[in-house]
């Protein structure tokens, strides 16, 4: 992970007022970043979790039952409305 990344991540995470539900969003944005480049050790990654994590926020808002359940669990949040109090204060 490059540090431009890595600042990138924490600046958009510093807007919000939820330290635990930033501190969801940034382990989930890290995991991402961390599967993308696995397979890709001596190669150029190029991916913006922060877009894929907000992405996600807005599909839950149209999800139900187990497809929620299941998004909600990747972000390591108890509810919809937090998940996208979040997204809502990262943008």
């Amino acid at each position: 992970m490059t540090i431009a990344h890595l600042i990138l991540v924490l600046v958009a995470l510093s807007s919000s007022s939820s330290p635990s539900t930033a501190a969801s969003f940034e382990r989930f944005e890290l995991k991402l970043y961390s599967t993308f480049g696995q397979n890709k050790k001596n190669e150029n990654v190029f991916v913006s979790p922060v877009s894929i994590s907000l992405a996600m926020s807005m599909c839950a808002v149209g999800a139900r039952q187990e497809t929620l359940n299941q998004m909600l669990k990747s972000f390591e949040v108890s509810s919809s409305e937090q998940l996208i109090k979040t997204a809502e204060q990262i943008m």
